[in-house]
């Protein structure tokens, strides 16, 4: 499923999530369409969000739509082009799929946040998708 290996855990993306992915149908819409970046958690981020909300989320098929959306931005966009968006300014909103926007910030010295995510792994493909692997899930305002 990854084009390279995996060599940190908290670069290792969520199969959950992926298997979510491709439930929703969202893997073969987007795959007809543009070039998506995608916004993946890690393991450990999927594990730590509340089950009941994902349970209720998981069983609505337009909510997870939603919540699976507002991690995808519309483009192939790596780490570097990020970095060019944020090197004359603090944060930028970039418009998630969803159709609210996220916020890029800098954090430390060379990290990105995406939210209150970190970006922990870049430079893999999933499904076809550019991957930022993230800490956290993100969760659009009206879920």
């Amino acid at each position: 499923m990854y084009e390279r290996p995996l060599e940190n855990h908290s670069e290792t993306p969520s199969e959950k999530f992926i298997e979510l992915i491709k439930q929703s149908g969202l893997e073969k819409e987007i795959r007809r369409g543009i070039p998506v970046t995608l916004f993946l958690p890690n393991c450990d981020a999927f594990s730590m969000a509340p089950d009941e909300e994902f349970g209720i989320v998981a069983g609505d098929q337009e909510r997870l739509r939603k919540l699976l959306k507002y991690h995808m931005i519309r483009g192939e966009i790596s780490t570097s082009d990020i970095a060019n968006l944020l090197r004359d300014r603090k944060s930028a909103r970039v418009l998630t799929l969803e159709g609210t926007p996220i916020i890029m910030r800098k954090s430390g010295k060379n990290g990105i946040r995406i939210n209150d995510a970190k970006i922990t792994g870049s430079g893999m493909k999933v499904l076809n998708f550019n991957v930022h692997v993230i800490d956290r899930v993100l969760v659009p305002e009206k879920l």
